[in-house]
């Protein structure tokens, strides 16, 4: 850049100085034009220029012009120009006419300079971006470029771009782009990359042309884990754009076999309708249903009319309830435990005054807000545990619904209190019919000495204690042992067909040994009665051990049994157990992966070599993570892969112990789409506004492309170089001008010219 100006005293104009300066030489020539003929010509143009110089010289010292000269630069630095290739960019705005991704590579190839005038201010680099960024080795390399990447994030392709810059100033980034984020990134985000966004929308507001027209299903609401052979309701909302009265049918498929329909009638208005489809799984396992609407041959856009869901499809939970008529510490701690067991849903319900209960727990489908008051309150639950409350609670209606639940198929535990069993009224009533034990009166009294349980031989054989009967061993199971409890409360005996699985050793009454657990079956149920009532005490010690500490395992296989499924004692020996954290991820959370290890003795250990293989579906090789040992939390190891894309993953978990292999495991988990490329088809102009404006850059419109150059040239910094030339401030000037006019005066005298 040049800037030449120049400047004359008392704010004189150029003209008026022109002027006087072309009036004096023409005097000056007038003067000497008289004297022609009278010296010789080459004497007289002599004569001329010492005259016009010396004049010329005065003029300078009159006028005193001062020469300001401006020299500029654009500071030379990288420019990356990314192009968005995700599926979103293959919509034609307008029929036949380009793609979004068509019109974009057209203004980057184009002849008409636009790309040029950058080029000769800014090093380019080239890119193609969907969830991450793709470096290109020059421009024409985008005629192989297909828009068909399966998600946007501006943010993440815009990070990767400027991570190649390593440390080079950059001069801004230039993205081409419909604005469609999928990542659920917010535009801030693209603040801390500390580079001006220059966004090129492209596209159009599709909804707004009259003859556009769409059905697409915007969302999905659905449970990414589902029960076998339990009905689960799939919402589907649907758009649709230019249709009214038109009845289409919505369609659910599992693996391309249709499971259920639902017809739909368009009303044309603005805002979704919705639609609930019913999915019962048969099987267990992962699984991808589609919802979809058959394309019309009107639509401009089809691919918007299919939503993917994957699935998780489990065992059922275990749905128990829990009443307990005393807020006590045994309440608290089982009432944890079995929230967090992965395999039991519970509600509970806690008196904490006369009438008044407070409710712990939710279960989606069960709606109860008080403790039962019939039968068919207690259907939707496999097993019913009852802590310490009097028999006069419950009516005597429900005292028969607790005995046809239990003989049809239900489990019943009663534990121990001071309102349980025979000191809680129970003793000749139908739910001591039920029990494995006759109650006695309600003068049995509590046996409050301390002592440790000791499991009978039936108890160490029994699902209950399967894994743990060890810990009530005298010398413990792996060095750990139970600690006391404090006491029980006093039955009479077990009954002729009921198994006593736990006694208190040092009480006894005319039936034996006092009775601390006691199972046993009605009907087609299960039921056992736990006189013992400060098992919690067995938790803190032992915590550590997290699922397999004796206090977790004993509930959770006391609810499994009661439900009829009874849970296999691991066998002894190396193994690995491995799993994450959730089955189902949305964008942005972290999967955590999580393994149990046991040495060849069959012990946990915290010394095994620990690894998980990651692959993401329809890739291969995948990633490998280390599991370090973690024992202040779970007594498990434990990795945190941070984000990752969408899909399935599958994860592949090995462990070894000094070389020697203890076994793998195997299981899938999701990361899910937040949405999806078509559910948004109109540019977001305002996204697009909102990043230029929140990182300093600049929105234009793909139209105004060709405005780009002229706007980054305008906003780089600029290296310049300012000088002023004073020309009469110099103390030659006036001698110049003596020596000229004296030798103009002596040459014209040696003549006799006036």
């Amino acid at each position: 850049m040049h800037d030449l100006k120049v400047l004359f005293a008392l704010d004189w104009p150029w003209w008026l100085v022109v002027l006087v300066t072309a009036m004096g030489v023409a005097a000056v020539a007038m003067f000497y034009r008289r004297a022609a003929g009278s010296v010789s010509r080459r004497y007289l143009m002599i004569l001329l220029l010492l005259r016009v110089l010396a004049m010329l010289a005065l003029f300078l010292c009159l006028f005193r012009p001062v020469i300001s000269y401006r020299k500029g630069a654009i500071r030379r630095s990288r420019l990356p120009i990314l192009a968005d290739r995700s599926k979103s960019m293959s919509i034609r705005d307008f029929p036949g006419q380009p793609s979004r991704f068509e019109r974009v590579r057209e203004v980057l190839l184009e002849r008409d300079g636009t790309v040029a005038r950058l080029e000769k201010d800014f090093d380019l680099s080239w890119h193609v971006f969907d969830r991450h960024a793709a470096t290109l080795e020059g421009k024409l390399e985008l005629d192989e470029i297909e828009p068909d990447g399966e998600g946007t994030d501006l943010y993440t392709a815009a990070k990767d771009a400027v991570a190649e810059m390593s440390g080079d100033e950059i001069g801004g980034i230039v993205l081409l782009t419909d604005g469609v984020d999928t990542s659920g990134n917010t535009p801030e985000r693209l603040a801390g990359l500390q580079a001006p966004v220059y966004a090129v929308g492209v596209g159009s507001v599709l909804g707004s042309q009259e003859n556009f027209r769409d059905i697409l299903i915007e969302s999905v609401d659905a449970k990414r884990e589902v029960t076998v052979r339990i009905a689960a309701p799939i919402t589907i909302s649907v758009e649709a754009i230019g249709y009214a009265e038109r009845v289409v049918p919505v369609v659910l498929k599992e693996n391309d076999m249709e499971i259920a329909r639902e017809r739909l009638v368009l009303d044309n208005a603005k805002g979704v309708q919705k639609v609930t489809l019913n999915y019962v799984p048969q099987r267990k396992g992962d699984f991808e249903l589609t919802v979809s609407v058959p394309p019309d041959p009107g639509e401009r856009v089809t691919e918007n009319n299919t939503s993917t869901i994957p699935v998780f499809v489990g065992d059922a939970k275990i749905r128990v309830l829990y009443i307990e008529g005393t807020v006590r510490p045994e309440f608290g701690d089982l009432n944890t435990v079995l929230q967090h067991d992965p395999n039991v849903e519970i509600i509970s319900f806690v008196r904490l005054g006369p009438g008044y209960f407070l409710k712990r727990g939710a279960i989606s489908d069960i709606e109860l807000d008080a403790p039962p008051k019939n039968y068919e309150d207690l259907v939707p639950f496999r097993a019913l545990l009852i802590g310490s409350i009097e028999r006069s609670f419950f009516s005597d209606a429900m005292m028969e619904g607790i005995l046809r639940f239990v003989s049809e198929g239900g489990g019943l535990m009663m534990i121990g209190g001071e309102h349980s069993f025979g000191p809680g009224g129970y003793g000749e009533t139908p739910i001591e019919e039920a029990l494995p034990v006759v109650c006695g009166g309600v003068d049995a009294g509590q046996e409050r000495e301390p002592f440790n349980l000791t499991l009978t031989e039936a108890g160490k054989r029994h699902p209950i204690f399967a894994g743990i009967a060890g810990f009530f061993e005298p010398g413990g199971q792996g060095g750990a042992t139970v600690p006391a409890l404090l006491g029980c409360t006093r039955v009479e005996r077990a009954k002729p067909a009921a198994d006593i699985l736990a006694v208190h050793p040092g009480r006894s009454n005319e039936a034996g040994p006092l009775i601390a657990v006691a199972a046993g079956r009605f009907g087609s149920g299960r039921v056992v009665a736990a006189t013992i009532d400060s098992t919690r005490l067995w938790y803190v010690p032992l915590r550590g051990m997290g699922r397999e500490s004796p206090y977790v395992r004993y509930w959770g296989q006391a609810m499994r049994w009661l439900a009829g499924e009874d849970e296999t004692p691991r066998d002894a020996g190396p193994g690995v157990a491995a799993y994450s954290d959730r089955h189902f991820y949305e964008p942005g959370e972290e999967p955590i992966l999580r393994a149990f290890v046991t040495d060849p003795e069959g012990q946990a250990t915290d010394k095994a070599d620990v690894k998980a293989t990651i692959v993401r579906k329809g890739e291969t090789g995948g990633t490998t993570a280390h599991l370090p040992f973690v024992p202040e939390t779970r007594n498990e190891y434990e990795a945190h892969l941070g984000t990752l894309d969408p899909g399935r993953y599958a994860v592949k978990v090995e462990a070894s112990l000094a070389g020697a292999s203890l076994g793998e495991a195997e299981f899938a988990f999701f990361v899910g789409e937040p949405t999806r490329e078509f559910e948004k088809l109109d540019l977001d102009a305002e996204h697009l506004a909102k990043i230029a404006a929140d990182t300093g850059g600049l929105y234009l419109p793909i139209i105004s492309f060709n405005q780009l150059p002229a706007v980054l040239r305008a906003r780089s910094e600029k290296q310049v170089e300012q000088r002023e030339i004073f020309l009469w401030n110099t103390p030659g000037l006036f001698v110049a001008f003596l020596l000229l006019i004296s030798g103009e005066w002596i040459l014209r005298k040696r003549r006799l010219l006036s």
